[in-house]
């Protein structure tokens, strides 16, 4: 990209880049091209212009193994965070899971308990352990609250109201405003 796409891009609140791998192989895998190297090159030169940016990290059944590997990648190349989140499948919520959840629950909290040596200022948010329950309990229709990925997912519906999160659009409750 040119140096001008940095500079726009520095000015940016945020910026989330889906990466959902540790490893060229993996991410070749998940994003369909082999650009991990120039997607870790972007990110450095992003980081160069003090952009705000992070990482969102979707796990499944085949890259779970990586997330530790992925904080510090994404550390060591100026992201501020990783966020682990589940896919949301079609039917039953955490069946790609089954089997794994303890497994999973074990690396997220390995890697929350290695980002101190990333910087103080680097976060793991793990996002999959409550926004796993979250889908369990809407798809068993017994879902009430508050979502919590509206800091990073709101949902705008067709209909010009913006919306905590994508599971509870169109939902009265749940509506920030109108565009």
């Amino acid at each position: 990209y040119p140096r001008e796409f940095f500079e726009a891009l520095s000015k940016a609140t945020w910026v989330r880049v889906s990466v959902n791998a540790g490893t060229t192989e993996t991410y070749t895998k998940h994003q369909g091209k082999n650009h991990f190297a120039q997607m870790i090159s972007n990110c450095k030169e992003a980081a160069v212009y003090n952009t705000r940016f992070g990482w969102s990290f979707l796990i499944t059944n085949d890259n779970y193994t990586e997330i530790d590997e992925a904080a510090h990648v994404a550390a060591t190349c100026g992201a501020k965070y990783i966020q682990y989140k589940p896919i949301i499948e079609v039917g039953e919520p955490g069946a790609a899971y089954k089997g794994l959840e303890q497994q999973i629950a074990d690396l997220l909290h390995s890697a929350m308990e290695h980002a101190w040596k990333y910087g103080t200022d680097f976060q793991v948010l793990d996002q999959w352990s409550s926004r796993l329950t979250e889908l369990k309990l809407h798809h068993a229709q017994k879902f009430s609250g508050r979502c919590h990925v509206p800091k990073f997912n709101p949902k705008l519906g067709a209909n010009g109201v913006v919306y905590e999160c994508c599971e509870l659009a169109y939902n009265d409750s749940a509506a920030l405003g109108s565009i």
